[in-house]
């Protein structure tokens, strides 16, 4: 045979339109329907006689609409692989022990590789399998915002083959499209910016849903993708308290909202046709103007201030991040590049709207834990204006959340100084003393006797008698030990060990656990004579692999890649 002759052929049965462009990934979990027939070997035809194939025998295995995982690889080797314990034997394991995938389900695996999302394939091979396979679904779902009160996943569906390689749309453009809902109902169709079953959103404004937004951001142009909103996803970030609360239960907004609760959810399929950026570089700050920052930069802070206010602190976060990086770039100061100091005299006006944006975002991080960025927010208020009283008392709450004890106090200390008010600053020198108290307690209960000269230890006189008590039982251990000699097992006959197991049958009905002869010693032993010890010590460790390996098996049959068969009476080794 030539080695340009194929090793298979494929025959798709699915019009390409219909299907998408994409094809499984190895390790990724599909759902697809597969049958598999085998063949009788030579050469290949240039298409797939799946006919003679299904006339000739019965399927070797069939599948319906089941996840897979692609090309998944087979169970590792069981521990102490090179059987020297004998434990093969002992369980009556035929030789070699290692879980192999079945050549048909190798061959079902490389269909799937070669089928397109959506497609339906006949795929047949040199090794001797014909695969009628069709992939339903690649199963790549995305979270894109995760919270105790909501959710945003989006799950690609079809990618026509004229999808657009574009940027994803930002704050600013438009976004067309048609949405068609699959499970639950809409709370207000104005929120996905709905005219029938077409729609066109505005990023940015703050009247689309927060979890729309961002399935919108996720998906490419003549794209089609399934979005699962929950919860708080669902609102704008403008609305009215009637509606916040017809959404998420006025319960949760008063706690701590740290307890996940049931909340509404909808499934939406949503396309999208085409993405209008024309109005984009009025929100990119490279591009904008300064009047242009100043006047978004106060639309963004008043919003994350509603935001905050209707404790949707999550939101507001984001608001007043999506604020501060439109403060992310400067224009150079030096004498040449600006030498009417115009570039300076901007960016300090720049400078003087992001800190208030700073400190907001500060106190949200310091709220949810994140106090590292906490203290750089803090610390870029303090660069851009050192007489600020407010980044001197947050930077010191969260150096005292960070246990930073005097550079806390040396904060405090500034703060006062810029003219923040005593009776908060009292307040946090307080909780800084009382902390530090319970810290050094901690500490002085660990350390409490470390250096002390006679400190206990088991060479003095109150603790020798036990000691004493102890060697005299090890001693006498290893002496009943080299008494009895080494232990003696039962050789282990090999009749009919490949009968008793099934490699390519799932395991279904109980099976009695195995188990093994253990040392039931508790005592300990002293070495008293080497060698007996050497071989008292190389028979724990061969009893130790032998449990490594049953213990493999076990979780393998449980598994369903081994079916154990005992066998019939009068047949035992």
């Amino acid at each position: 045979m030539s080695s340009e002759e194929p090793k298979h052929v494929t025959k798709s049965l699915t019009d390409q339109s219909a299907c998408g462009w994409e094809t499984p990934r190895r390790g990724q979990r599909v759902l697809a329907s597969f049958t598999c027939w085998p063949r009788a070997t030579g050469l290949l035809r240039d298409e797939p006689q799946i006919d003679a194939a299904r006339d000739a025998s019965p399927p070797l295995c069939k599948v319906e609409q089941e996840v897979i995982t692609v090309d998944a690889p087979p169970p590792p080797k069981p521990p102490f692989h090179s059987d020297e314990d004998g434990l093969d034997e002992w369980l009556l394991i035929p030789r070699p022990s290692v879980f192999r995938k079945p050549d048909y389900i190798k061959a079902v695996d490389a269909a799937l590789l070669k089928c397109k999302d959506g497609e339906r394939i006949v795929y047949e091979t040199l090794d001797g399998f014909v695969v009628d396979v069709e992939v339903h679904e690649i199963l790549a779902e995305k979270e894109l915002i995760a919270s105790p009160a909501g959710f945003t996943r989006t799950q690609r569906l079809r990618t026509s083959l004229r999808t657009q390689v574009v940027r994803p749309p930002s704050s600013g453009c438009i976004v067309r499209g048609t949405l068609k809902v699959l499970r639950g109902s809409l709370p207000d169709r104005s929120w996905f910016g709905l005219d029938g079953n077409d729609f066109c959103a505005k990023i940015g404004d703050g009247l689309v849903s927060e979890g729309f937004v961002a399935c919108l951001i996720d998906t490419r142009v003549n794209s089609t993708s399934k979005c699962t909103i929950s919860g708080e996803c669902l609102l704008p970030d403008l609305c009215s308290e009637e509606e916040r609360h017809a959404i998420v239960p006025v319960e949760y907004w008063a706690s701590d909202q740290s307890e996940t609760i049931d909340l509404p959810e909808v499934v939406l399929e949503v396309s999208v046709t085409s993405i209008d950026d024309s109005q984009k570089k009025s929100r990119d700050p490279m591009t904008m103007t300064l009047q242009q920052k100043e006047e978004r930069s106060i639309v963004l802070k008043e919003r994350g201030t509603t935001l905050y206010k209707a404790r949707r602190f999550r939101r507001a976060e984001r608001v007043w991040h999506e604020s501060v990086k439109l403060f992310g770039f400067w224009k150079p100061e030096d004498s040449v590049m600006d030498p009417r100091d115009e570039h300076l005299r901007e960016n300090n006006r720049l400078r003087a709207l992001s800190n208030p944006l700073l400190l907001n975002e500060a106190l949200l991080l310091r709220r949810r834990g994140a106090f590292k960025e906490c203290e750089q927010n803090c610390n870029e208020v303090i660069e851009n204006d050192s007489r600020n009283a407010k980044a001197w008392f947050r930077r010191g709450q969260v150096r005292v959340d960070l246990q930073k004890w005097e550079d806390a106090r040396h904060d405090f200390t500034k703060a006062v100084e810029c003219g923040a008010v005593s009776g908060e600053v009292d307040k946090e020198l307080q909780r800084l003393r009382r902390l530090e108290r319970q810290q050094d307690l901690k500490d002085g209960k660990a350390l409490k006797h470390t250096f002390d000269p006679d400190r206990p230890s088991i060479y003095d006189t109150a603790t020798s008698k036990g000691v004493e008590k102890a060697l005299r039982d090890i001693k006498e251990d290893a002496q009943r030990r080299k008494e009895r000699g080494p232990a003696l097992r039962e050789p282990v006959s090999k009749k009919s060990s490949q009968g008793h197991y099934d490699w390519t049958t799932s395991y279904t009905k109980q099976r009695p656990a195995y188990t093994s002869t253990g040392d039931e010693r508790h005592e300990p032993v002293v070495v008293g004579d080497l060698a007996a010890e050497i071989e008292d010590i190389s028979d724990e460790e061969e009893e130790a692999r032998r449990r490594a390996k049953q213990d493999y098996y076990n979780a393998q049959i449980a598994l369903g890649n081994m079916r154990v068969q005992l066998p019939k009476p009068g047949e035992e080794a």
